[in-house]
């Protein structure tokens, strides 16, 4: 009767109403309405709003990027290890949620992916998502998608470890990729082990990342020191990270993956920089 009471006074003013139950609250939103403090609207719903986005500052900085080739796990691709300067950016401590996802679809900007479930757990990483619609989501946050070098350096840090967490094989407390029973993506910021140097969660596993860079195999041969972006074109863009259909080699900071950018693939998501 609480919350009914509640909805029944705000009605007047925030398009609520009552004695209807969607998902944890009792609240409808009417376009054009608002929400209640504490929910926003997407779909016509009163959910809780999500946590504000928090971003990572990296400093202006150097590090060793890619693998050489005689380390175990270095494919062709990912090497030669190579120095890397960075311009100062920020970057997404967690990747884009389903909830954050869908703001942006209420706002008229971002394409629903096919099968989107809100429903089930809104604060797992959005996935089915191509490059596109990526990219058109960091533009509408005000940001951009990271490159493949200050995804790499968010991963790795100046340490030069294998893996975000260091240097240990993963497990399912470390990541979440297919050795785990989960077989879906769980929420951002799970499991709590697989933070990387600079606190940014979710670089191994859960859901693969789109990055900026178009994708070449030999492309570490020829890149620039200073901000790599990439080639200046090609058939497919870089994804990075691995996700919880992967195996442990997939989940390595090196490790470079590929795919067409209007592919959408279950596994793969994004997260931004600024």
């Amino acid at each position: 009767m609480l919350r009914l009471s509640l909805c029944a006074a705000l009605a007047a003013t925030s398009g609520c109403l009552p004695d209807i139950d969607y998902g944890e609250t009792d609240y409808l939103c009417l376009d054009g309405e608002s929400c209640p403090d504490g929910f926003v609207c997407v779909e016509q719903r009163c959910v809780s709003a999500p946590s504000p986005t928090v971003r990572v500052p990296v400093a202006a900085t150097s590090f060793l990027m890619g693998c050489d080739w005689e380390q175990a796990g270095c494919d062709g691709d990912a090497a030669p290890a190579h120095p890397v300067s960075l311009s100062a950016f920020s970057i997404d401590r967690t990747e884009v949620t389903r909830l954050d996802y869908a703001l942006c679809i209420d706002g008229g900007v971002c394409d629903e992916p096919g099968d989107f479930d809100l429903e089930t757990d809104p604060a797992a990483p959005v996935s089915g998502v191509d490059w596109s619609d990526a990219d058109a989501y960091c533009a509408w946050a005000g940001g951009r998608l990271p490159t493949e070098a200050e995804w790499e350096f968010a991963a790795r840090g100046s340490s030069g470890s294998i893996y975000p967490w260091g240097d240990d094989e993963p497990d399912c407390d470390l990541a979440n990729f297919d050795a785990c029973d989960d077989g879906r993506p769980t929420a951002v910021d799970l499991p709590a082990g697989d933070e990387s140097p600079l606190g940014v969660h979710g670089l191994a596993g859960n859901v693969a990342e789109w990055v900026a860079d178009w994708y070449a195999y030999d492309y570490y041969r020829v890149s620039p020191s200073v901000d790599p972006t990439g080639p200046d074109g090609g058939y497919q863009r870089v994804i990075r990270g691995g996700s919880f259909e992967d195996d442990a080699g997939d989940l390595r900071a090196w490790t470079r993956g590929s795919d067409e950018p209007d592919d959408r693939d279950f596994d793969t998501g994004f997260r931004c920089a600024y």
